[in-house]
């Protein structure tokens, strides 16, 4: 779902219960046992609807997780405003994938864990067809996780995008070897 659309929605009908989109993702919750929807925001940044939302689907018993790659002041005050009067573990937004890849690409996962002010996983694309520029391989994921895991304000790292190990014919056990041997 596109922000502009969510900052419409918000807007009208807005984010109650009898709304189609409320509705929509209670039921998707219960048919497919989802626990988080995340927030990959690359260009609205409406600190006010996407606040809303996230609440909405807190009301509805999601976790809120953010993918940022850049704009820290906005996910600095979303991150505030959904979890004002609530404290850990009841978190709303508790988790950032942070893109550390394309635009993200000089991304410190520790410094934006300091700046969000909660852990962060970052996010490498794996070697790819589509930007190869952008592609990592196991031994590059491998020293960037370790950097990275040394540097401290981690919750573990991943991936973009799968789909490229199986079309480029990678190995999902070496890419996974490397997360599991990290992150313990």
């Amino acid at each position: 779902m596109n922000s502009q659309h969510v900052k419409d929605l918000m807007a009208n009908p807005g984010p109650g219960a009898s709304t189609p989109l409320y509705r929509n993702f209670a039921a998707l919750k219960t048919a497919w046992g989802l626990d988080a929807v995340n927030n990959d925001d690359e260009s609205l940044y409406d600190v006010s609807s996407t606040v809303k939302f996230a609440q909405m689907l807190g009301q509805i018993g999601y976790k809120y997780t953010i993918a940022p790659y850049t704009n820290s002041g906005f996910w600095v005050s979303l991150i505030r405003q959904s979890n004002a009067g609530l404290a850990e573990p009841n978190l709303l937004l508790d988790r950032a994938y942070l893109q550390c890849y394309d635009g993200g690409a000089g991304n410190n996962p520790a410094s934006w864990a300091h700046t969000l002010g909660l852990q962060v996983v970052p996010l490498v694309w794996v070697t790819n067809d589509s930007k190869p520029s952008q592609g990592t391989t196991v031994t590059q994921a491998r020293s960037k996780f370790t950097g990275w895991y040394a540097a401290g304000g981690l919750a573990g790292g991943g991936y973009w995008n799968d789909y490229d190990i199986e079309k480029n014919g990678l190995s999902y056990s070496e890419y996974g070897g490397v997360l599991t041997s990290i992150f313990k």
